[in-house]
C-alpha cells in the first residue's frame, strides 16, 4: 500500500480558502484536498472533470504538479489556464510507493507504472538486494529517464 509522508500544512482553512484580487474575493484551492463540491465552483470544472480529477487523484497518490491535469482525458492547456490562479499543489499529502516492500500488485496500481515496470522493480530487488537509491532504476533496461523523472516524487526507499 502506499505510504503519506505529510509535511507541516501551508494551508489554514482547510482545502478552501478565499485570495482577494481587486477586492473581488476568489477560490484557492487545493487540488489535493478539494472534494467535487468545491471542484465544481471552477469555471469549466463540471461533475465530469471534477470526478475525474479525484479519481486521477486517488489513483496518483495525489498530484504533484498542476500539469499532471493535462494528462487527463481531453483537459487541455486552455482549460488549464482558465483554473491555474484558482488551485494549487500541496505536495505535502503525496502518498509514496514502497520499492524495497511493495508488492507487483501495488506497484502496478500506480498510473506510471504497468505489470512489465512493476515486475522488474521487484526482478531487480530480488537479485540486488534493496534499492539504496532511485538511479538505481535506471540500471532497469526498460525505465527510460523521463519516466524515472515523473515517478521520483511517488517513490519512496523506505
Amino acid at each position: 500500500a502506499f505510504i503519506n509522508i505529510k509535511k507541516k500544512l501551508s494551508f489554514t482553512d482547510g482545502p478552501v480558502q478565499k485570495k482577494e484580487t481587486n477586492d473581488v474575493p476568489k477560490l484557492y484551492l487545493d487540488i489535493n484536498t478539494a472534494d467535487s463540491i468545491a471542484l465544481l465552483k471552477l469555471k469549466g470544472i463540471g461533475p465530469f472533470y471534477a470526478s475525474k480529477i479525484i479519481a486521477y487523484r486517488k489513483a496518483l497518490g495525489n498530484y504533484v504538479s498542476l500539469d499532471q491535469l493535462l494528462e487527463l482525458w481531453k483537459f487541455d492547456t486552455v482549460k488549464l489556464k482558465e483554473i491555474q490562479s484558482e488551485i494549487w499543489v500541496d505536495t505535502s499529502w503525496v502518498n509514496k510507493l514502497r520499492i524495497n516492500s511493495d508488492s507487483v500488485a501495488v506497484l502496478k496500481s500506480h498510473p506510471y507504472l504497468d505489470w512489465n515496470h512493476a515486475n522488474a522493480i521487484i526482478n531487480y530487488r530480488e537479485q540486488h538486494g534493496k534499492y539504496t537509491s532511485l538511479n538505481d532504476l535506471k540500471k532497469i533496461v526498460i525505465f527510460s529517464d523521463s519516466l524515472i523523472v515523473k515517478l521520483k516524487p511517488y517513490i519512496s526507499l523506505d
